[in-house]
């Protein structure tokens, strides 16, 4: 849409500084280090007590969901707390 405003800008005699394509994008999976695991959803990216080790975020794009039993399957509210906060320290 901006090459095509362009183009009519420069059909009409305006002079434009040039157009810049943008950055090429990289998304095959070779350039792009996604985590440890080898499996789809594994469970390598995570610590003993569910934090996430390096640059990692969220666990599935798009995707925040607090377990309503409690992290685990385990009722504690204390811990259901802390695992809240850290799911929305993750989305900061």
């Amino acid at each position: 849409i901006i090459f095509a405003g362009n183009c009519a800008c420069e059909s009409m005699g305006f002079k434009t500084l040039g157009f810049g394509f943008g950055r090429p994008d990289i998304w095959e999976p070779d350039e792009i280090f996604w985590g440890p695991e080898d499996s789809w959803l594994g469970d390598e990216r995570h610590g003993a007590s569910g934090e996430i080790h390096g640059p990692f975020g969220a666990d599935h794009m798009g995707l925040i969901y607090v377990n309503p039993q409690g992290p685990g399957g385990n009722p504690d509210p204390l811990a259901a707390a802390q695992f809240i906060r850290e799911t929305f320290r993750r989305m900061a």
